[in-house]
Formats: C-alpha cells, sequence, structure tokens
C-alpha cells in the first residue's frame, strides 16, 4: 500500500484517513483511497520483459469521501480533491519518484448514502511514478 500511504500523506489532516476503504464503523467525516486500474506504462530503449524498459507508469486511485451531511461532505471532497491534483514532482524518503498526481474528474461526483446514510463523493486520480520493482 506504498502508493495509497504517499497519497494520504496530503489529505490525512483533512479528516480520518482509510487506505483500502471505509470502515462503517469508523468517522462520519473520512477519507478512503483505493488503488484501481492504471494506464499502460510509457515506455524507453530498452527490449525485453520485466521492468527494465519502463521510463514511467500511470497508476490509478479512487478517493471517496463520506460525512453524515451532503454539503459537509461535498466541501471535504473538493478539499481533498484540491490538496491531490497536480502535486507532483515528489520522491518519498523510501526512494518513490512521483512525477505527477493528476485528477480525472472536477468536480467530485456524489457517489449515494453509505448504509449509515452518509454522503459519499467521489474521484479518480492518475498517478505518473517511477516503475515499480
Amino acid at each position: 500500500m506504498a502508493m495509497l500511504d504517499d497519497l494520504g500523506a496530503f489529505v490525512d489532516d483533512l479528516a480520518a484517513l482509510h487506505l483500502g476503504g471505509f470502515r462503517s464503523d469508523g468517522a462520519d467525516a473520512a477519507i478512503a483511497i483505493l488503488e484501481t486500474a492504471g494506464l499502460t506504462p510509457v515506455r524507453g530503449m530498452a527490449t525485453g520483459p520485466g521492468v527494465g524498459g519502463i521510463a514511467c507508469e500511470w497508476a490509478g486511485a479512487q478517493v471517496l469521501v463520506r460525512d453524515r451531511d451532503y454539503v459537509a461532505a461535498r466541501a471535504l471532497a473538493v478539499r481533498a480533491l484540491n490538496a491531490l491534483d497536480n502535486a507532483g514532482p515528489f520522491v518519498t524518503l523510501d526512494g518513490v519518484r512521483y512525477d505527477h498526481v493528476t485528477a480525472l474528474q472536477r468536480p467530485p461526483f456524489f457517489v449515494g448514502p453509505d448504509q449509515n446514510d452518509r454522503k459519499i463523493f467521489s474521484f479518480n486520480l492518475l498517478v505518473a511514478k517511477g516503475a515499480t520493482t
């Protein structure tokens, strides 16, 4: 979950953070980040199998934001989007290179209520990063 941890660092001061999905018994105001499918990697000049020829990976992430009130949930989602969209370049302490984080939707979209009637908003990200080894 290294990428989720790295993205979570941008929003962990906004609300309770859940990596990999919400806990139903968790705080009303919460942000969840999940890995999703990315795109085909950008390949360099090297040939052959493995990561030797990959110059950049396009990883995917979905951000889900919830709160008890519709207006509060949407405002929290917009704050999370503003914190994550257009982030980069940066290198984490463990040496992972992130070139760019791009939001695929703006503004966040309404998903619906959860089983506790908390309102959920979402947006998706594409993350350009160094090759996973």
